[in-house]
């Protein structure tokens, strides 16, 4: 390798660690900072007892974060026995049970790892479906959520009634919204329906 080589490669791992990852900490630190004026700008406008969440059929619920202090209802009244979470992990960590206060009021909790405003990966899709589907068999009920319920967890609702229903993207959306009407699924998201609904098709 040419010193030339070896300088060059410095650079790059200098920017890489200095100039980049700052950038990239920085753009972070700034999501995470407006997740809580967010969360109380929820509050504020959708309030505790207006449409946090909805009940799409007789086995799913969609909602925003479930609160602690909601918990005890969405499992005596809702009949709620899994949750299924589309966040990233700093939003679990304050407002809502962990997996071990849920598993005590004889709820599981299942969490995919999914960036705001981004759609969940396939697979993650598939297997939360999956989960809703074993919870439909034993008559119970799930709470499917990310922060306001719009987005990353319609994204994953629609999904189980394409599935189940049979319903195309657009019309498990429509599904969705005559019973949620604040869900906002973008262009990415609708792009991975897109390819849920070719992924059922191969194996029909």
């Amino acid at each position: 390798m040419s010193l030339f080589q070896v300088i060059r490669r410095v650079i790059l791992r200098w920017f890489w660690y200095t100039v980049y990852g700052t950038v990239v900490h920085k753009l972070l630190v700034r999501v995470r900072l407006l997740y809580f004026p967010s969360i109380g700008r929820m509050c504020l406008l959708e309030g505790p007892n207006r449409r946090w969440y909805d009940r799409i059929d007789d086995t799913v619920i969609l909602g925003a974060l479930p609160f602690k202090s909601q918990a005890k209802k969405l499992v005596e009244v809702e009949n709620v026995r899994a949750v299924i979470s589309f966040n990233e992990e700093y939003e679990l960590d304050y407002f809502t049970n962990s997996k071990k206060e849920w598993a005590t009021l004889g709820v599981d909790r299942h969490w995919f790892s999914t960036v705001d405003f981004q759609p969940p990966v396939l697979r993650d899709l598939c297997e939360g479906v999956s989960l809703v589907e074993g919870v439909r068999a034993r008559n119970q009920s799930v709470y499917v959520h990310c922060k306001a319920g719009k987005g990353r967890s319609a994204t994953m609702v629609a999904c189980y009634l394409m599935k189940v229903k049979g319903l195309t993207p657009s019309e498990a959306l429509d599904y969705i919204r005559e019973r949620r009407p604040q869900i906002s699924v973008n262009e990415r998201q609708q792009g991975r329906l897109a390819e849920y609904q070719s992924q059922l098709k191969k194996k029909e």
